[in-house]
């Protein structure tokens, strides 16, 4: 079988799957609660959000299926990525790219498969959300729409995560640079700028409690 074709743009597009942060992390239950949800309206066997890394395609959420990856080179998903909308294969056996593929061929011998790229910010396309059934199919108008629509809130779920991350990294990089401003860097001992950021809230805690407050 041909191995799955790489994007134009590959190494940007693998840049930003790395700088999200999202690979090799801890189940989700929004995402969890995404792919049953899906399954359940498609009544299909299997879903998946998949994110594909440099040779391998990782799940991040999956229902209906045991492992957590596969090779890149045999997924389905690394073509829909290269596509704008839904790659859509009624059934695998009579698709050149997917007929002798290992997966149609041993378990989980997909036969459907339909698979919505997820976007990253930059609109760079790090994954899918797809889902797969060793039965040949075709989903309806109604069916197809509601898989588009849940691919946008699974895309936008990783999209504000990630804006998070990045929020709390800035956070905490700030108090690091604003705890350093505050420090003497011989001695570590709090400076002159921390006594003046310090002493009206000291201030008030030593009035609160009845006590006197003195620097030395």
């Amino acid at each position: 079988m041909p191995a799955c074709p790489l994007p134009a743009d590959e190494a940007l597009r693998q840049r930003t799957l790395d700088d999200m942060n999202l690979v090799d992390t801890p189940a989700e239950h929004y995402l969890d609660t995404l792919v049953r949800l899906t399954q359940d309206l498609a009544h299909v066997d299997t879903v998946l959000i998949s994110l594909i890394d440099q040779d391998r395609q990782w799940f991040k959420a999956r229902i209906g299926l045991e492992a957590s990856e596969t090779t890149r080179s045999v997924s389905f998903c690394g073509y829909a990525i290269l596509g704008e909308g839904t790659l859509m294969v009624p059934d695998a056996k009579c698709d050149g790219r997917f007929v002798d593929n290992p997966l149609v061929l041993n378990p989980p011998f997909i036969r459907f498969y339909a698979g919505h790229p997820l976007r990253a910010g930059n609109g760079k396309a790090i994954g899918t959300l797809c889902m797969f059934d060793p039965r040949p199919r075709v989903l309806s108008e109604a069916q197809q729409a509601n898989f588009r629509d849940l691919a946008t809130l699974a895309e936008g779920y990783l999209q504000l995560r990630t804006l998070a991350q990045v929020n709390r990294d800035l956070r905490l990089e700030m108090d690091r640079e604003q705890r350093k401003a505050l420090l003497d860097p011989l001695t570590q001992l709090w400076n002159r700028g921390a006594l003046s950021a310090f002493e009206e809230h000291e201030r008030r805690l030593a009035e609160v409690n009845g006590l006197q407050l003195g620097a030395v």
